[in-house]
């Protein structure tokens, strides 16, 4: 059977990487007793996985972790056992059951909503220009860096939606939404709002859309 954990990441582990993220709920799993399932083969590893994979630095409201046992385990038990094991800065916003024929919940991920914060942001008129040309834009092509090698993106295939939601001297405030593709940092760096000598922009998950599962 399967379980969907959602939590909440805030700022206090904002700066942990996905390896890390994964080993803490390996370890509170362990330590609350339950009979998390495990692959096969020399090197066998806890069947848990996130639907998207938080970029480091970035805090979220509504994350979700998928769980696979070995028996049945409730969701009442679930989060009874596992609350006292997480740490400060991870909170359980519910457990659920996952349907039986649902797919992976990385395969449902259709996108997400993201608020950024941006300290000491560029003038509101030079920022305004950069969106409108990026939005009016057939294509914007970057290259990235995936598993140690370069590849391209198309970045505006991967935005929905940006919207200005405040912009002062001292702090602007963005929200973006993305499809599953969507890199965030790239989309501000290519925006000139996340550049070497600036303090970085702070970027909160809100939400993540995952289509209906059935089963």
């Amino acid at each position: 059977m399967r379980l969907y954990i959602v939590f909440s990441r805030e700022k206090p582990l904002r700066f942990l990487s996905h390896l890390d993220m994964m080993r803490l709920w390996e370890r509170a799993f362990r330590r609350a007793g339950l009979p998390l399932a495990y692959s096969q083969g020399y090197h066998p590893h806890p069947r848990l996985s996130l639907a998207l994979p938080l970029a480091v630095g970035m805090t979220a409201e509504a994350e979700w972790l998928e769980a696979e046992f070995r028996s049945f385990v409730s969701p009442e038990v679930a989060r009874e056992r596992l609350e006292p094991q997480l740490p400060a800065g991870l909170s359980l916003r519910s457990v659920l059951e996952a349907p039986s024929q649902a797919p992976a919940l990385a395969a449902r991920v259709r996108g997400s909503e993201i608020e950024v914060e941006v300290p000491q942001p560029p003038p509101y008129p030079q920022v305004r220009e950069r969106l409108r040309r990026f939005l009016e834009a057939e294509s914007f092509p970057v290259e990235e860096v995936h598993k140690g090698r370069p590849r391209a993106l198309d970045l505006r295939k991967t935005v929905e939606e940006i919207e200005v939601l405040s912009w002062r001297e001292d702090r602007g405030r963005l929200r973006l939404r993305l499809n599953a593709a969507g890199r965030p940092h790239l989309l501000l760096q290519a925006l000139g709002l996340e550049e070497a000598g600036r303090i970085p922009p702070l970027l909160h998950r809100r939400r993540l859309f995952l289509a209906e599962a059935s089963g």
